[in-house]
């Protein structure tokens, strides 16, 4: 039995399990988002002489026309390095990301800030206003043992209980709710945490509201996370982000260093890109033709090691990270027949494998690795450069995996001086690629 193959972001497309901005701003139509006619109250008090408590005072001023930028963040794409910049409430906004781990304890303080911004959503029956079940809809952490968490898991070493799907409860609806200071503040911490903290997110079926607004339990969560951060706890933060993240969390590592901590770069990014990586496509190949297509799981162990063995030692352990990947999206989707079947394998397969704790793996999916890559604009280190060309020329070049990493080279090898084997590279697998990243290549090598 096939199971969801979710994939990592890729260099010319946004990260498929992360809200896109098209999809965001499409809802907004549907839902009639629109502007609260005239200045919120708050605003005509005068704002405060702490440059920082105006800073946040500001952030009511957020209006319809700012949810493009908006919606960037819920993607996690860091807002101070976003091209667009309308009015005061964004200008607010990225001020307060810029300012890092100082500023934390002034946005946890205004978590349940309530005074309104100018940005009202309205839902329809088509597309309602959702209020978010828990903290596992709200609060996305980007790693992989976070993500693959049910909430409820039993005492000691047990599995998380089956997911079960969620009846819809009429009373979680809302016909208009407009944006509070407090849910740009959880917006604010999430872009310096690097985490997708959003207060609203487009989903199947409506929008779902997120926020302290309307879910207290988010702001004592962030509160707590916020409350013991210190410059020394993020920095952390982010070297672990960088080992353990998925591509869009170790990209927003590299942003977010390069601001905060940028004589860190080195040291923290040239490891990360000597790590070894796997082909996400083969290993799929592989699982949807033969291993899940074999019902007798006697047969699943002599299956497995046959695979294993075709794969270089550095990349075998792909097989298990893909595993737990598909294992994830049965979570999401709240599959739990797929869920029992994907771990009665992973059991027989992995027995010491974890699917709420995920091990530290060495290496990372090709994919995840042309992420990271495709982020490494915000820095002139000859030494990353070197990295970066280095892990160009180990390029295999036989599928759209490598085509995505190689892709991600390029901005930065094409600027210092390596076009021609970013060129050489193009024309040998135009013809050879998907559409998306053939336009890409002939746009590279004409």
């Amino acid at each position: 039995m096939a199971t969801e193959i979710p994939t990592e972001c890729s260099v010319t497309g946004s990260h498929p399990e992360r809200t896109s901005r098209r999809q965001l701003l499409r809802a907004a139509i549907a839902c009639g988002w629109v502007g609260s006619a005239g200045a919120p109250e708050a605003l005509a008090q005068g704002a405060p002489s702490d440059p920082i408590a105006s800073l946040i005072v500001e952030l009511a001023k957020l209006q319809t026309g700012d949810l493009p930028i908006l919606a960037e963040g819920a993607r996690r794409r860091f807002l101070p390095y976003s091209a667009q910049a309308t009015g005061a409430g964004v200008s607010a906004l990225r001020e307060l990301i810029r300012k890092g781990a100082d500023i934390i304890p002034a946005l946890v303080s205004r978590l349940r800030d309530t005074a309104p911004t100018g940005i009202t959503l309205r839902g329809t029956t088509e597309a309602p206003l959702r209020v978010a079940t828990g903290l596992d809809a709200a609060l996305d952490d980007g790693l992989p043992s976070l993500r693959m968490s049910l909430k409820v898991v039993d005492e000691g070493d047990a599995e998380p209980a089956e997911p079960t799907p969620a009846p819809v409860d009429p009373s979680s609806t809302r016909e208009t709710y407009t944006l509070t200071v407090g849910d740009a503040c959880l917006l604010a911490l999430g872009q310096i945490l690097n985490r997708r903290w959003e207060p609203v997110r487009a989903v199947a079926g409506g929008v779902l509201l997120a926020g302290p607004g309307v879910l207290p339990a988010v702001a004592a969560k962030a509160s707590r996370e916020g409350r013991a951060m210190t410059s020394a706890l993020l920095w952390q933060r982010f070297k672990d982000d960088l080992d353990a993240g998925d591509g869009v969390t170790r990209a927003g590592a590299y942003e977010r260093l390069s601001l905060y901590f940028p004589e860190s770069l080195e040291a923290l990014l040239a490891p990360q890109l000597r790590r070894p990586t796997w082909d996400t496509t083969v290993i799929d190949h592989w699982l949807q033709t033969v291993l899940y297509m074999e019902p007798a799981a006697i047969e699943w162990p002599l299956l497995h090691q046959r695979f294993r063995n075709r794969l270089p030692q550095e990349q075998r352990e792909g097989i298990l990270h893909r595993l737990l990947e598909h294992q994830a999206a049965n979570v999401r989707k709240r599959d739990a027949a797929a869920y029992k079947r994907q771990r009665l394998l992973l059991g027989t397969l992995y027995p010491g494998a974890r699917t709420d704790t995920w091990p530290r793996f060495a290496g990372v999916p090709r994919r995840n690795q042309a992420a990271l890559v495709a982020a490494m604009t915000r820095d002139e280190s000859k030494l990353l450069d070197e990295a970066v060309a280095a892990l160009f020329r180990d390029i295999p070049g036989k599928t759209e995996d490598d085509d995505r990493l190689a892709l991600a080279c390029a901005p930065r090898m094409m600027d210092r001086g390596l076009r021609n084997e970013i060129i050489a590279y193009c024309r040998k697998r135009q013809g050879k690629t998907s559409p998306e990243l053939r336009a890409e290549m002939e746009r590279l090598a004409p």
